[in-house]
């Protein structure tokens, strides 16, 4: 099957590319994870197999929230909540564990066979489940109550969140300048790289919209510095410091997010991701801005120079009577008087 016949139907002809290179490497993905998972079932307790399991799954989630397939990366995103517990050591792998997260994985490729209508595919069943299995490995849960109860709770969890949060990021700072003195130290990357994500998850589960967005951003390129797609280089380190500031300052906005500007940073992000399409993008709005502001030229009247040396009225009109109007009669010496007979004459240009 070619890239063209696997783009969904309904899609705007800019976006089919992009979708067909993130339908094949999503492929290319679940292929390498029923090869991972079968070997998971022979070695449960191998970290390393885990480590992959779960970065192709948030990497697929990671995608489908870019490209908007809102239903794969709510599922994606529980599927990975529960891997990051596994390879933490929060959960064990038992057999039933490993059939969840083989129905995940099936899932997950029907929703992307089906991604021109996601509506088509039921989840609901596997993500209750892997509910569930989050909940039961908390130390406490949820009580279900009268709605005051729940608010307290919520506002418990949003402290607890906070609190947590906050201890990550004085660790970020301490692994940061780390960092800089050690560009190419891999572990230290993936300590960066970990806290960021736990913090993106947390913040999508409680629903702050600007720091899950903020924060994925920040976490792809820390994504790309492990992978060794790109290189720790100083203005890179500034960018991501500058990133971990903003995370404290969204952090103590939770309240009112819109009293935070993000918008500059990511689009420093944006461009650290992709340099080439930044670069594009700047031509493009500089050819349109040129083109917008192009002084369009409008016809100067002559007239308006033949008239220097005396404002005179129009001509009359030949139907009607020559009327003299109240305005102040023309200098004798900038032309030759007008006729005076009452039939109107036509005035020298």
């Amino acid at each position: 099957m070619s890239e063209e016949e696997q783009v969904p139907p309904g899609f705007i002809s800019e976006d089919e590319e992009i979708i067909a290179d993130f339908i094949v490497e999503a492929q290319e993905f679940l292929e390498q994870l029923d090869q991972d998972l079968l070997a998971l079932e022979q070695t449960p307790e191998n970290l390393e197999l885990l480590d992959s399991i779960f970065r192709a799954v948030h990497t697929i989630k990671g995608n489908s929230s870019f490209l908007g397939f809102d239903k794969l990366t709510r599922f994606t995103h529980q599927l990975e909540n529960v891997l990051d517990k596994l390879r933490s050591g929060q959960m064990a792998v038992t057999a039933e564990m490993m059939d969840l997260i083989l129905a995940g994985t099936d899932k997950i490729r029907e929703l992307i066979d089906n991604l021109n209508d996601e509506s088509v595919v039921d989840v609901e069943a596997v993500l209750e489940k892997l509910h569930h299995v989050l909940l039961a490995s908390e130390p406490k849960t949820l009580s279900v109550g009268p709605e005051e109860e729940i608010d307290d709770e919520m506002a418990e969890i949003i402290e607890d969140f906070i609190v947590e949060s906050t201890e990550f990021l004085d660790q970020l700072d301490q692994d940061l300048i780390a960092l800089e003195q050690s560009p190419e130290d891999l572990e230290l990357l993936n300590d960066i790289f970990r806290p960021v994500h736990t913090i993106k998850g947390n913040a999508s589960f409680l629903g702050f919209d600007k720091l899950t967005r903020f924060t994925h951003q920040l976490e792809n390129v820390l994504d790309k510095l492990r992978s060794g797609d790109m290189v720790t280089t100083p203005s890179i380190m500034d960018l991501i410091l500058d990133s971990v500031d903003r995370i404290k300052l969204l952090l103590s906005h939770l309240n009112h997010e819109d009293a935070v500007d993000t918008e500059d940073l990511l689009q420093r992000l944006a461009i650290c991701l992709d340099p080439d399409a930044a670069a594009n993008a700047s031509a493009g709005a500089g050819a349109s801005a040129r083109e917008t502001t192009s002084p369009s030229v409008s016809p100067v009247p002559s007239a308006s120079v033949e008239a220097a040396p005396v404002a005179a009225p129009a001509p009359t009109p030949p139907a009607m009577p020559a009327v003299p109007q109240p305005v102040a009669p023309p200098t004798p010496v900038s032309a030759p008087a007008a006729p005076t007979p009452p039939k109107p004459a036509k005035k020298p240009a």
